[in-house]
């Protein structure tokens, strides 16, 4: 008996069927990076002075928040790999996963700013010499649960075959977050080597 045809959805468009190459590559490569970034830390921070335990401990904090956030990124990759996309769901305009990253990578982004984002930026400009690795990582540091929670959001509305809108969306809070990574990274580096306070 010849196979029956799945029957129109009554929104009219629906999730595609068959392996999402696509976005098992894309979060692949960034939970790799992210293991990268977690190594990188962590070896800047033996080169951090013997009686600062303030700085270990906020550099342990954000190795384990760059793992968790790879962690949970492969177990997403891991999902989609053996899992490939079914009929039946209808496209949604922007899913909830993509509006939970937004929000979570938007109070990231203005917590950092404000808990030494700006500082960080202003002394990086005005006075190399003036940047002090406890100010310049407290907001990464403090909200590191958010962080981690915003990137895998941002990986569950992220998927081929959804709207633009939402992939754009969910691409665009994973984008903020990972850039918080960056000055967080810079400053552990640059102490690590004495360069900074």
């Amino acid at each position: 008996m010849p196979a029956q045809p799945l029957p129109a959805h009554p929104a009219g468009v629906r999730e595609p069927v068959g392996t999402d190459t696509g976005s098992v590559v894309t979060i692949g490569v960034v939970a790799v990076l992210l293991v990268a970034a977690a190594i990188t830390n962590a070896g800047a921070s033996t080169g951090f002075p013997y009686n600062a335990p303030v700085e270990w401990i906020l550099s342990a904090g954000i190795t384990i928040d760059l793992l968790a956030a790879a962690v949970l990124l492969g177990i997403r990759f891991f999902f989609i790999l053996r899992r490939p996309r079914v009929p039946g769901a209808p496209l949604k305009r922007i899913t909830g996963w993509t509006v939970t990253a937004l929000v979570l990578a938007g109070a990231s982004f203005l917590g950092w700013l404000l808990l030494g984002g700006i500082g960080f930026l202003i002394r990086l400009i005005a006075d190399f010499d003036a940047l002090r690795y406890m100010e310049d990582v407290l907001g990464f540091f403090l909200l590191g649960a958010a962080w981690v929670a915003g990137l895998f959001f941002a990986a569950l509305g992220y998927r081929r075959g959804r709207t633009a809108l939402n992939n754009g969306l969910a691409i665009l809070a994973a984008v903020v977050l990972l850039v918080l990574v960056v000055p967080t990274l810079t400053s552990g580096i640059l102490y690590g080597l004495g360069l900074t306070d």
